[in-house]
């Protein structure tokens, strides 16, 4: 993965109302969807900008993905650690999503299998690919034998952000696994590509997935191309632009 970041697209999308788990209704929200290419590639993340700020501009918020421009996946995400700090939260996991997204896409795997949670539904067994992930993340193996047993008495909820990244999610996830604990996983507030990644991230974990249709969760960004590796998230670009509020083109 030699080749270079050729293009990085903000694409700004407002929600009226959405949820968060700890902070409840969310109203005028303003939502960021990320496309990083490469290779003939594309990656896909988002994130929430904003909460009910009166005035918003995209690209003064976007100005930190100029750090990106031309550099190769692997020194993105060595930006991304150095960073990370700086960025906050919200920032680092947009970028991070839309990165490994795109990694999955060149190497032709589906998100869940990049991280380590692609599912053999033949042998019911799971299959770990941990070597293409970022060598600074850690994540905890489970072995067949210590998958969740068939009698459960005790859940977790699990909410998009509860623990940080997806990622950091996802190792807290499997140590409650580890503990026979059963996993159910929740959409809320998420939308795109974010949303298919957690979906899928609860697939790989053999976690219930919950989505409640009603005004508080917003409705999903349909992905009228998908694509088979990934997320599988992939928007024609003048319907992006004619949905969207906002946009900005960094390269």
């Amino acid at each position: 993965m030699d080749d270079r970041i050729v293009g990085i697209q903000m694409f700004e999308f407002d929600v009226p109302s959405s949820f968060h788990y700890e902070q409840g209704r969310m109203v005028n929200c303003r939502y960021g969807l990320l496309k990083i290419t490469c290779s003939g590639q594309t990656g896909w993340g988002e994130c929430i900008m904003s909460i009910n700020e009166k005035h918003f501009d995209l690209i003064k918020w976007s100005t930190f993905l100029y750090k990106l421009r031309k550099l190769t996946i692997q020194e993105a995400q060595i930006a991304i650690e150095l960073n990370r700090a700086l960025w906050g939260k919200a920032k680092t996991e947009l970028v991070e999503m839309a990165l490994l997204d795109l990694t999955a896409r060149l190497q032709k795997k589906k998100f869940n299998e990049l991280i380590g949670l692609g599912v053999d539904l033949n042998k019911g067994s799971s299959i770990r690919t941990l070597d293409i992930l970022p060598s600074n993340y850690s994540f905890k193996q489970t072995a067949t034998s210590l998958l969740v047993p068939k009698s459960i008495t005790e859940t977790c909820h699990i909410h998009p952000g509860c623990k940080g990244t997806l990622l950091e999610t996802v190792n807290y996830a499997q140590s409650l696994q580890q503990k026979g604990i059963k996993l159910l996983m929740h959409k809320d507030y998420l939308i795109g590509p974010a949303c298919l990644a957690w979906q899928l991230a609860a697939l790989g974990l053999g976690a219930e997935w919950l989505e409640v249709d009603d005004y508080l969760e917003p409705s999903r960004l349909t992905p009228l191309l998908p694509t088979a590796y990934g997320t599988g998230f992939q928007r024609d670009f003048p319907l992006l632009l004619e949905e969207s509020q906002a946009y900005f083109a960094i390269i």
